[in-house]
């Protein structure tokens, strides 16, 4: 999905299926001159969303410990932080996080 700002491409993300009820996060991004304006937010948001009406019931992610903006946007967007899991579990410098999904 990409995020248009006066028709310019500034943030763009995905989520790809884990379980018939789960979906992972992928390639969040905003272009720097975007950053701090609310607009990853509004696409994490469309995103969520857009798991939710496929019957996705939780939103699970991958982020970097030397990612704090990005662990930031995640809590404040409802995010916990979890074991790690999958192809991430014993990487030290990996930090998982889940959300609930709400159906809309």
């Amino acid at each position: 999905m990409l995020l248009y700002v006066d028709e310019k491409p500034a943030a763009c993300g995905a989520f790809k299926k884990l379980s018939d009820n789960e979906a992972e996060l992928k390639r969040m991004f905003a272009l720097a001159n975007y950053r701090g304006k609310g607009y990853a937010s509004t696409l994490l948001l469309a995103l969520e969303n857009w798991a939710a009406s496929l019957d996705y019931k939780r939103m699970l992610l991958e982020t970097g410990i030397n990612q704090p903006e990005a662990v930031a946007l995640y809590k404040k967007a409802g995010y916990i932080v979890v074991n790690n899991y999958g192809p991430y579990i014993g990487i030290t410098n990996s930090i998982c996080m889940e959300k609930q999904l709400i159906s809309t």
